[in-house]
């Protein structure tokens, strides 16, 4: 291997990390049983579909309450000594939160509901369920991210998934969406972009793309969904996009 070849594929390598880094899934598990939440965090490695997260257990629910960190997904033990898990969960309804129940209980499924909920599992079936109430949870936390970009004089709330790509055109940053397009003015596209949920990946010096309306991917050149608009992948960028989308593809 030459020394440029090395560089190009180190440059590859260290390009993923940051990516793969930046949008780390962040799950807490809250079970009295130290067993169960040894368990969950050995199934959750093993999965393939959430490779990057990290992972906090807790046996005490006033720890989790006083907790200053957030999370995206909280397995979350129905029956405990301290507190009623479904109880909690009512508290936690507001917090940006998605909750999967694990219990043994089956007569208390019926009050296992929520507007921040993605379902529950059994105990015994754990080995059985949690990859597809893991999917099912990870689209759930897309649906709910939200883009928050600040510039010197407004605030802009996007939803990820109307947005189709992100350019840096004039000095002005456009956010192009399904429905038209948004002149967020002077921003350097390096500000935007670790803000960005882990579906946008930037494939050439002015443009971001949000996998979930690329269409379809031919040589270097993307497609996206409902304009279909044509984007240029540049030619050092072309592997790494190409092997981030078909990572991303196999969490949807």
């Amino acid at each position: 291997m030459s020394f440029l070849q090395y560089n190009y594929c180190l440059l590859i390598i260290i390009i993923i990390y940051k990516m793969m880094r930046r949008h780390e899934m962040k799950i807490a598990i809250l079970d009295d049983e130290i067993y169960y939440c040894n368990k969950i965090e050995k199934l959750i490695h093993e999965n393939k579909l959430l490779e990057t997260c990290t992972i906090d257990k807790y046996t005490k629910p006033i720890d989790f309450i006083n907790r200053t960190k957030h999370y995206d997904i909280l397995f979350l033990d129905i029956d405990m000594p301290e507190i009623d898990g479904i109880a909690l969960s009512k508290q936690l309804r507001f917090d940006n939160i998605i909750i999967i129940f694990i219990t043994s209980i089956k007569d208390r499924m019926a009050e296992a509901f929520g507007i921040n909920v993605a379902g529950y599992i059994f105990k015994n079936q754990l080995e059985e369920e949690i990859n597809r109430v893991l999917k099912e949870t990870f689209k759930l936390v897309r649906q709910n991210q939200k883009i928050k970009i600040i510039t010197k004089k407004e605030m802009y709330y996007f939803n990820p998934m109307n947005v189709l790509y992100i350019e840096y055109l004039q000095k002005h940053v456009i956010v192009h969406l399904i429905d038209g397009k948004e002149d967020i003015g002077y921003v350097p596209l390096k500000e935007i972009f670790p803000l960005l949920p882990i579906q946008f990946i930037q494939v050439n010096k002015n443009q971001i793309i949000n996998i979930d309306n690329v269409c379809k991917m031919k040589g270097n050149i993307i497609t996206l969904n409902h304009t279909g608009e044509e984007i240029e992948v540049s030619r050092r960028k072309k592997e790494y996009v190409f092997e981030l989308i078909m990572k991303v593809m196999e969490r949807i």
